[in-house]
């Protein structure tokens, strides 16, 4: 039996490493709760480049380099590709969502 997966957003990513940020205790208690249960911390290349982004607004280029280096190195990254738009499971989530974003389609259907 595999162990669950936990999917860490932009969102979180960014909440893990920003302490003013207002979800910064409660992200960092839920990810200690789901590795103490054996889970596999779960992103995307999506998700990555969007906390990228939002932490270098928010402290230079300190702020990719601490998630790059420090937190994403434990994170299981799936990568999302134009590719992966051939598929039927992305189809299915457009439709489902009524939009035209893969990427925001995935992200509300497994965040």
């Amino acid at each position: 039996m595999s162990p669950a997966a936990a999917f860490i957003d932009a969102v979180r990513l960014v909440a893990l490493l920003d302490r003013d940020e207002p979800e910064h205790g409660i992200t960092e208690n839920m990810l200690r709760i789901e590795l103490n249960a054996g889970a596999a911390l779960v992103t995307s290349n999506y998700d990555v480049v969007k906390a990228s982004l939002e932490l270098q607004r928010r402290y230079g280029i300190e702020g990719p380099r601490l998630l790059l280096h420090g937190l994403v190195p434990c994170l299981h990254v799936e990568w999302c590709t134009r590719g992966g738009r051939q598929s039927r499971l992305p189809r299915r989530l457009l439709a489902r969502c009524g939009g035209d974003d893969l990427l925001d389609a995935l992200g509300g259907a497994v965040g």
